[in-house]
C-alpha cells in the first residue's frame, strides 16, 4: 500500500461511519437535493437574477448569484426534509437507518475515490503511485459507469492514460 491507498482507504472509512451516524434517509434526501439544485438552478437562475439586478450591475454575477440562491434554498430544504424524517424514525427503524446510511456512505466513499482516481489518470498527476496502488483498480472499476457521463476530452485523456498504466500492470501485476 502506497501514500494514495491510505487516503482512500481513510475516505472509504469517513464516508461509512458520517453514513451511519447521519443514516440512509438524510444521504439520499441529501443526495437527491444536490441533483434537484442543480437541475433548478440551472433550469431558473435567469429568472432569479432580477431579484439580484438591483444591486448587482453586473449580469454574470447576478446570474451566478440567482444560480447560487436556488441551489443553497433546495439544499437548506433537503436538509430539513431529511432531518424531519430521520427524527420520525423510532426503534428498529432507526437502527436499519443508520445501518443503511453507512453501507450508502462507504458507496459513496468508493465513488468519490474513483473520481480522485480518474483525474490523477486524466491529468497524470501521480503516475508512479497509480502504478504501484493497491486500490486505485478497484476505485476506477467501481465507478466504470459515472466515467460515460463525462465529457470527451476528458474521457479521452484519462483513456490514454489508463491504457498505459494498464498495460504496464502496475508493480503488483494487478489488472485495471
Amino acid at each position: 500500500m502506497n501514500w494514495l491507498d491510505i487516503i482512500l482507504v481513510t475516505i472509504m472509512i469517513l464516508t461509512a461511519i458520517i453514513g451511519i451516524f447521519q443514516g440512509f434517509a438524510k444521504q439520499v434526501i441529501g443526495l437527491v437535493a444536490v441533483i434537484a439544485g442543480l437541475v433548478l438552478a440551472s433550469l431558473y437562475y435567469e429568472a432569479t437574477a432580477g431579484v439580484f439586478e438591483t444591486f448587482v450591475k453586473n449580469r454574470l454575477l447576478s446570474n451566478f448569484l440567482g444560480f447560487l440562491l436556488i441551489f443553497v434554498v433546495v439544499l437548506i430544504a433537503g436538509a430539513i426534509l431529511g432531518h424531519l424524517i430521520t427524527m420520525a424514525m423510532k426503534g428498529p427503524l432507526a437502527l436499519a437507518n443508520r445501518l443503511f446510511g453507512g453501507v450508502f456512505g462507504a458507496v459513496k466513499g468508493v465513488l468519490i475515490c474513483g473520481i480522485i482516481v480518474f483525474a490523477l489518470f486524466t491529468f497524470e498527476v501521480a503516475k508512479p503511485t497509480l502504478e504501484t496502488s493497491v486500490l486505485a483498480p478497484a476505485c476506477l472499476g467501481a465507478t466504470r459507469a459515472a466515467f460515460n457521463m463525462i465529457p470527451q476530452d476528458l474521457r479521452a485523456k484519462f483513456n490514454a492514460s489508463y491504457k498505459e498504466i494498464r498495460e504496464s500492470g502496475g508493480k503488483h501485476g494487478q489488472k485495471i
